[in-house]
């Protein structure tokens, strides 16, 4: 990634950006999150690391910076099945994203979703609200669904729940009269489009 780019990236601290020729994962971007990500995460502390079966991942020397990292992988063609954030967490992100992308279309915002500060923008405000306290009870279940926890940790409630329901509520931007789009998971402000994306609602 070229020096000019990076100075033009959009800045944000839970986002980190690389590039790969391929767009596909390798295992030299596997090294890039353990270091770049998993490392600043964890630290010292001890941890489990669960993970499925790619081959790309399964090498030690991967998390050799990771003193009091366990990694734990999960048998071939189970990751549907049995990883928490397939079974139960990645589909409730993407519905968030769709949400985005969707909102843009049906109400034709001069908004390019596919550039790429907007994609890194659109991440990060996605990933933002699913780190709410309120997104808890909904990751307990999916460790549940997968078969790690033996008790049914109780009800709980969805990104469409959480985020995209909130009756006639309009925009809470003082005088805003614009089509509101989602609820925020942290203050539950209703937020148009714009109050939310184009001034980066962030908690």
């Amino acid at each position: 990634m070229s020096d000019n780019i990076k100075q033009n990236l959009f800045k944000t601290d839970n986002v980190v950006i690389t590039c790969s020729k391929s767009g596909k994962l390798t295992t030299s971007l596997v090294q890039y999150w353990s270091d770049n990500v998993l490392l600043p995460l964890v630290g010292n502390r001890k941890c489990i690391l669960l993970s499925d079966y790619w081959e790309g991942q399964r090498t030690d020397k991967l998390y050799e910076k990771l003193k009091h990292l366990k990694r734990v992988e999960i048998p071939k063609s189970t990751t549907s099945m049995i990883q928490p954030l397939d079974v139960g967490w990645n589909g409730q992100y993407k519905y968030f994203v769709r949400q985005m992308y969707d909102h843009v279309r049906l109400y034709d915002l001069d908004v390019n979703l596919a550039e790429r500060n907007n994609i890194i923008k659109m991440n990060s405000l996605a990933y933002n609200q699913m780190t709410s306290p309120k997104f808890k009870p909904m990751g307990r279940y999916a460790w549940y669904q997968s078969g790690y926890l033996e008790d049914n940790p109780g009800p709980f409630q969805n990104t469409q729940e959480l985020c995209f329901s909130f009756g006639d509520h309009r925009c809470s931007e003082f005088q805003c009269k614009v089509m509101p789009f989602v609820k925020c998971s942290f203050c539950a402000e209703v937020l148009c489009f714009p109050h939310f994306f184009d001034c980066y609602h962030k908690h």
